[in-house]
C-alpha cells in the first residue's frame, strides 16, 4: 500500500485496516507493507493506523456474529505470526500495537492486529510474508521512493495507491510492478 502525502487520513486508515486484517490477514491480497510519503507519516498517518485496529472485534464464527475477525487457520500459522512479531519486537525501538495471544477466545486467536514500525531488512517481516494480521508501516521521502520500495519484493499480486488526486494516483500505480493496483 502506497499512501501519498495528499491522502485523506481517515478513509486511508479505514482502508488500511480492512486491507491488512480482513480474514485475519490470511488472504493472498492482504496488505503487509504500507509506505507513507512524508510529511504525512510524521504528521498524522501513524496515529490512525495504530488506533483504528483497536476497534476490531475478535470472536468465534456464528450466524449472528457481532465480531470482525476470527482465528488463524491452524497452529503452524499462529506460530508463524508469533515468530514474525517476536522477531520484530526484539529488534524494533517502537512497536505500535497488538501482540497478545487471545487464549480466552480459543487456542488459534492472535491479537486482532500487529502494526509494526521501524522495521529493518534484518527482520523477518521485512521481506517474508506473515500471511496473518501483521502489517509494517514505513515512512518514505517521496512517491518515487515508495514505488521503489513497493517494487523491491518477491510478491506482486496486489497493491494500492491512496491519494485525493486520481490522475496522480494512476501515474504512481503505472510504475508499480504488480498484478493489480487499485487507486
Amino acid at each position: 500500500m502506497v499512501i501519498l502525502d495528499d491522502a485523506d487520513v481517515e478513509s486511508t486508515a479505514e482502508g488500511a485496516v480492512r486491507a491488512s486484517f480482513s480474514n485475519a490477514g490470511q488472504l493472498c491480497v492482504a496488505t503487509e507493507r504500507i509506505y507513507v510519503v512524508e510529511p504525512l507519516f510524521s504528521s498524522r498517518s501513524s496515529e490512525p493506523s495504530s488506533r483504528e485496529p483497536e476497534a476490531i472485534r475478535l470472536g468465534k464464527c456464528a450466524l449472528t456474529s457481532t465480531h470482525d475477525m476470527g482465528s488463524l487457520i491452524n497452529h503452524d500459522q499462529l506460530e508463524r505470526v508469533r515468530a514474525h512479531v517476536e522477531d520484530a519486537r526484539a529488534r524494533v525501538r517502537r512497536y505500535c500495537t497488538g501482540g497478545r495471544h487471545r487464549e480466552d477466545l480459543g487456542e488459534l486467536f492472535s491479537r486482532a492486529h500487529h502494526v509494526l514500525t521501524d522495521v529493518t531488512p534484518e527482520m523477518d517481516c521485512y521481506a517474508q510474508e506473515a500471511f496473518g494480521p501483521v502489517v509494517s508501516v514505513y515512512p518514505v521521502a517521496s512517491e518515487e521512493e515508495a514505488v521503489a520500495q513497493a517494487n523491491d519484493s518477491d510478491y506482486g499480486l496486489n497493491a494500492s495507491v491512496w491519494t485525493t488526486d486520481h490522475d496522480r494516483g494512476r501515474g504512481v500505480a503505472s510504475k508499480i510492478k504488480c498484478g493489480t493496483v487499485n487507486v
